[in-house]
């Protein structure tokens, strides 16, 4: 059966102009006389022309790609440029001069052209190869699905109460303050094994519900402990739209298979509901560009880390204990760091590449970036988005 191509890449409608030059618009009613160099300004115009452009040439209605964009528009150009333009940053850039603000715009853009190059360049020539239906997901295992996934999701469940409390399911601050003082591969075990195991049953419970495979009863016993451990009051951002945007991708809602219904659902979401949501989670997510900036003072004042960062990064399994000069994380050492009050930061896929090997590790880590998006969105819509779906391929 043959299905309908996607397109990656098509002419971008007229008004993807219009973001930055509301933008601004919203800088020159904003911007207090003398305060920021305008040059700096007018880099994230650019940005923003930029991200716009590419965002709304691609023709799916959602992919990697676009949420590349999307990000890159909101956080690297949009809500840092209306931060600077009132004096309300919460990075604590105070003693950064704006020349290494626009060497931070300038390597962002540098970053975009090879990014968008490299992606196009390999979704023109990575052709997805043909696949066989799976075979159908026996009664057994279905079986055994609606009794082990509730079960499943209530011992994660436990855990995160076990660390939290039970403030924790409904206290954004209460959550900041047990998560930042546990070590960085503590948190990554806790955020990356416990809520992905959560969400892979809540996804496999959705499709299966969608086949008719799955009783409603089940998929409620699933779902509800789901809502209930990761509320969008307490979790951090990044996951609010993995785990939920997950969902509802799963759930087929047709809005989404829309050209850009969601990137639009998206830029609302980030723009209007993020910059109110209070603590530690939502201030590092805001921290895309200001983290680059530091990036970029740090290494002006202390060289290249020459790939020890890299390393601590690839290497995070292994305990201090074990590795007692293991390097600390890149957001941590930004965090302690002059310019910074906060014990621990944000630090962005440019800025890792930068504190390692300076521009060309930016230029590199884009590249491998954009490999992986381009192979995974062409994998994904070879079949004009209809993955066929086994548990162990969505796990």
């Amino acid at each position: 059966m043959s299905h309908k191509t996607v397109p990656f890449n098509i002419p971008a409608p007229w008004w993807c102009a219009l973001p930055p030059l509301l933008q601004a618009a919203a800088l020159l009613a904003l911007s207090l006389p003398n305060s920021m160099a305008w040059g700096v300004y007018g880099s994230f115009l650019a940005i923003s022309a930029v991200s716009s452009w590419r965002l709304f040439s691609d023709g799916r209605p959602y992919s990697l790609n676009k949420l590349w964009w999307v990000f890159a528009l909101v956080f690297l150009s949009i809500v840092p440029s209306l931060m600077l333009a009132v004096q309300a940053t919460p990075w604590q850039l105070e003693g950064i001069p704006a020349v290494h603000m626009l060497q931070a715009n300038g390597l962002i853009l540098l970053c975009f052209g090879v990014f968008e190059g490299v992606r196009l360049w390999a979704s023109r020539n990575f052709i997805p190869q043909a696949e066989h239906a799976p075979p159908s997901v026996s009664p057994v295992v279905i079986r055994q699905f609606a009794h082990l996934a509730p079960a499943m999701m209530l011992t994660c469940g436990a855990v995160l109460l076990i660390i939290y409390g039970i403030k924790g399911l409904f206290m954004g601050g209460h959550t900041d303050g047990a998560f930042w003082h546990q070590s960085g591969t503590f948190r990554l075990v806790i955020e990356t094994a416990i809520r992905a195991t959560m969400l892979w049953c809540c996804l496999s419970a959705i499709v299966l519900y969608r086949q008719h495979k799955l009783e409603r009863p089940s998929l409620l016993l699933v779902l509800i402990p789901g809502i209930l451990f990761n509320s969008p009051l307490t979790i951090p951002d990044y996951l609010i739209l993995t785990i939920y945007l997950g969902w509802a991708l799963a759930a087929g809602f047709e809005l989404l298979r829309r050209r850009h219904a969601l990137s639009f659902v998206l830029i609302a979401a980030f723009l209007l509901a993020a910059p109110f949501r209070s603590g530690t989670n939502s201030i590092v997510i805001h921290d895309a560009w200001g983290s680059l900036c530091r990036t970029i003072q740090y290494v002006s004042s202390h060289g290249y880390t020459a790939g020890r960062q890299l390393i601590g990064a690839v290497l995070f399994f292994v305990p201090q204990s074990v590795w007692p000069v293991k390097p600390t994380g890149s957001g941590a050492l930004l965090g302690a760091s002059p310019g910074s009050d906060s014990g621990e930061t944000f630090c962005t896929f440019i800025a890792e590449g930068f504190i390692d090997f300076g521009i060309p590790g930016s230029l590199v880590f884009c590249a491998m970036l954009a490999l992986v998006i381009a192979r995974y969105d062409g994998w994904y819509w070879r079949r004009g988005g209809r993955v066929r779906f086994t548990l162990p391929r969505l796990f």
